[in-house]
C-alpha cells in the first residue's frame, strides 16, 4: 500500500510506470499530416506552411525517446537489453510492409516506366533502398522525381536501430551519455561546416555523417536524463507543468513560423520538437492530452507507418482518377481519405499478423 501511494504521489515513480505513453500516437498523426502536407504540392507562401519535413523530424525524436527508454526500462526489469529479441521485435514491426511496397513499386514502374529516366534510375537505386542506404547513396537531385525516396527517413531508422542497441546493452550508461554528447556535438559541427578540412564535403563519410539525424540523438539524449531521478526532477521542472505541452507546441508553430536564418535556426526548431516529446511524455495528464487522445488522431496514428509508405501511390492513384476535380487541396483531401483506408486495410489484413508475433519475443 505504501509503494502505490508513493507510486501515486511520486511523479518520477508514476513516469517509470507508465507502460504506454498516451499522446505519442496523437504525435505521430500531427507527424504525419506535416509530411501529407510537404507532398501535397500546395504552395502557401508562408514558412510554417512550406516545412512540412518537420514531420519526419518529430518522428524521429518521437523513435529516439521511445526505443532508448524501452531498452532502459528493460535493463532495470531485467538487468540487460535483449538484442536478439529488440531486433525480432523491430523486425516483425518493418521489414514486412517496407519490402511489400517497395515490391509493389517495382512492379508498377516495371509496367509503367520502365524506359524513362525515373523509372531507369529507380531500379539503379533499388539496392541501396533494399538494403536502407537510400540515404548515403541516393541522389534527391538526381533528375525530375527520384521514385521512393522517402525512405531515406526509413533509412535513417533503421541505421539508428541497428548500431545504437549495442551501445546501450554494452557500455555503461555514463559513458553511453559521454558518447551520445560528444556524437551530437560532431554532427552540429558538421552541420556548421567546422569538418570540412577533415571530411571533404561528397565524400562517403560525410554523406554518412550528414545523415544522422539530429532529433533522434536528442531524443536519445532526453530519455537518458529522464531516466535518471536528478534529470526528472530538473526536466520536470521545466516541462512537468499542466501547461507545458501547449506551450512548447505554440514555440513549435513560432520557430517553424519565421524564414529560415540558417543552421543554429534549424537546431532552435529541433530542439523544440524534442520539448514537445518531452512535455507530452514526461506526465500523461499533460495539457495536450485529451487532444492527443482523441480517437480519430490515435487512429491515424497507429496505421501512421503504412501511410507514410503508401501516400506516394494513393496520392498519385488519386490525383489520376481525380483529375476533373480543380482545387489541390480537395485531392489531396481525397488523396487523404485513400490512403488512410489503404492503409487501415493494410495493417488489418496484413501487419497485423506480424505484430501478433512481436509478443513471442517480449520481455
Amino acid at each position: 500500500m505504501l509503494l502505490l501511494e508513493k507510486s501515486a504521489n511520486d511523479p518520477y515513480e508514476t513516469f517509470l510506470s507508465v507502460k504506454h505513453f498516451g499522446s505519442l500516437d496523437g504525435l505521430r498523426c500531427f507527424s504525419i499530416f506535416a509530411v501529407l502536407w510537404h507532398h501535397s504540392g500546395i504552395h502557401i507562401d508562408f514558412p510554417l506552411f512550406q516545412r512540412g519535413q518537420l514531420g519526419v523530424h518529430l518522428f524521429f525524436a518521437i523513435s529516439g525517446f521511445l526505443i532508448t527508454t524501452l531498452m532502459l526500462r528493460e535493463r532495470i526489469r531485467h538487468g540487460d537489453i535483449s538484442l536478439p529479441k529488440f531486433y525480432m521485435r523491430r523486425s516483425l514491426r518493418i521489414f514486412p510492409m517496407y519490402y511489400a511496397v517497395l515490391l509493389t513499386y517495382a512492379v508498377a514502374v516495371f509496367v509503367l516506366e520502365r524506359g524513362s529516366d525515373a523509372g531507369i534510375e529507380f531500379f539503379g537505386n533499388l539496392p541501396a533502398f533494399v538494403t536502407y542506404t537510400s540515404n548515403w547513396f541516393v541522389d534527391p537531385n538526381s533528375g525530375e522525381r527520384v521514385i521512393f525516396y522517402f525512405a531515406w527517413s526509413l533509412a535513417v531508422e533503421e541505421q539508428f536501430y541497428l548500431t545504437w542497441p549495442w551501445l546501450e546493452r554494452y557500455l555503461q550508461p555514463k559513458v553511453t551519455l559521454l558518447l551520445l554528447l560528444t556524437l551530437i556535438g560532431i554532427v552540429l559541427a558538421n552541420h556548421l561546416g567546422l569538418l570540412l578540412w577533415l571530411i571533404p564535403t561528397g565524400s562517403l563519410a560525410h554523406r554518412i555523417l550528414w545523415a544522422i539525424a539530429p532529433c533522434i540523438l536528442l531524443g536519445v539524449l532526453v530519455a537518458h536524463v529522464v531516466h535518471s531521478k536528478k534529470g526528472f526532477s530538473l526536466l520536470y521542472a521545466l516541462f512537468g507543468h499542466a501547461l507545458s505541452s501547449p506551450v512548447m507546441l505554440l514555440i513549435v508553430i513560432a520557430v517553424s513560423s519565421v524564414p529560415r536564418f540558417g543552421m543554429a535556426g534549424e537546431y532552435l526548431v529541433y530542439l523544440s520538437l524534442v520539448f514537445l516529446v518531452t512535455s507530452c511524455t514526461i506526465r500523461e495528464d499533460n495539457g495536450l492530452a485529451r487532444l492527443l487522445q482523441l480517437k480519430p488522431l490515435v487512429r491515424f496514428g497507429i496505421v501512421s507507418y503504412g501511410i507514410y509508405l503508401m501516400h506516394m501511390l494513393c496520392f498519385n492513384t488519386t490525383n489520376l482518377a481525380s483529375n476533373t476535380v480543380k482545387s489541390p487541396f480537395l485531392r489531396w483531401i481525397l488523396g487523404i481519405i485513400f490512403v488512410y483506408l489503404v492503409a487501415e486495410f493494410s495493417f488489418h489484413t496484413f501487419e497485423r499478423w506480424f505484430l501478433n508475433l512481436k509478443s513471442r519475443f517480449s520481455r
